[in-house]
């Protein structure tokens, strides 16, 4: 699995370790030892940070997991989804910059929470 040039100018740079749920890669980069970043393959913008480590990517993750098995997708209340947020925010807040993956998915448990009552 790898990635086509019409992606990327230097497509050996990536190493494609799977992909978001809109099939956009999630790649190693070899330029930066232990980035994990995201191609987006939808909208031809670029390359993008999701996580400045490995050890950090596969905590975040983990924690999105926590979350969803914890609440689902549709049912979290807000302050649950301001947590998860918070937390992601805290354990790479480097790459919360530069990143629209975590953000994205907070911002899309966020618009299906529950309010407070």
């Amino acid at each position: 699995m790898g990635i086509s040039a019409d992606l990327v100018p230097d497509p050996a740079r990536y190493i494609v370790i799977g992909e978001d749920g809109c099939e956009n890669p999630i790649v190693l980069d070899r330029e930066r030892p232990g980035t994990v970043a995201l191609v987006d393959r939808e909208q031809h913008t670029g390359v993008y940070v999701i996580n400045t480590s490995i050890p950090r990517f596969a905590v975040c993750l983990l924690s999105y997991r926590d979350h969803v098995d914890g609440y689902g997708i549709e049912t979290a209340p807000v302050e649950a989804v301001q947590r998860l947020a918070d937390r992601l925010h805290a354990l790479d807040p480097q790459a919360w910059g530069q990143s629209d993956l975590w953000p994205a998915e907070v911002a899309g448990l966020m618009k299906d929470a529950l309010p407070v009552h």
